[in-house]
């Protein structure tokens, strides 16, 4: 009887610590959908409302929207109420995949996603200050970059803390588009 009990309480603590696992994450998370299934046009510079060189120019940044899905993971029966129920999306980096090299970003988010849900979010891919750096600032005297930037997020889930990332990715066309 001892030795069923022991064997009961083994079982029993392997099962709630692999709940606390770094790789038991208990969510699938994935980018349904990034920029309407659209390249992203990276405008590096704009002349403003007069269309000439002057004090209204401006250099924006560049946001797309997306939609994350948060799915429960193979075997995991129901866990919308339980402690594994929602992952929060804590941050993420996008790294520039081109001929040229393009410095990577990262930026900080904080979007709780529950189980079994979408959520939809806008997400910076070019912030403006790397317009002014090399090779894109170039750009501005004409030609064109192709890249594809690889977004990957960090999740966390809520109340065990086990972590995970999923990635998508998107293509960028830069260039000093005409404005108007």
């Amino acid at each position: 009887m001892n030795t069923r009990r022991i064997f009961l309480g083994l079982t029993l603590a392997l099962v709630m610590a692999s709940g606390c696992s770094d790789d038991n994450v208990r969510s699938d998370m994935y980018v349904s959908w990034i920029n309407n299934s659209e390249a992203l046009t990276s405008d590096v510079y704009n002349l403003g409302a007069d269309e000439v060189p002057s004090g209204d120019d401006y250099v924006i940044e560049d946001e797309v929207e997306l939609e994350i899905r948060n799915l429960p993971r193979d075997g995991i029966v129901d866990v919308r109420a339980g402690k594994y129920g929602s992952m929060t999306v804590e941050r993420y980096t996008v790294v520039f995949e081109s001929d040229e090299e393009i410095e990577s970003y990262s930026g900080m988010l904080g979007w709780v996603v529950p189980i079994n849900t979408n959520f939809r979010g806008f997400l910076t891919i070019v912030p403006a200050g790397l317009k002014m750096q090399t090779p894109l600032i170039a750009l501005q005297s004409g030609g064109e970059i192709h890249a594809s930037a690889v977004i990957t997020f960090y999740a966390r889930e809520a109340n065990s803390g086990n972590e995970t990332t999923f990635e998508t990715r998107v293509p960028v066309n830069f260039a000093n588009w005409v404005d108007g």
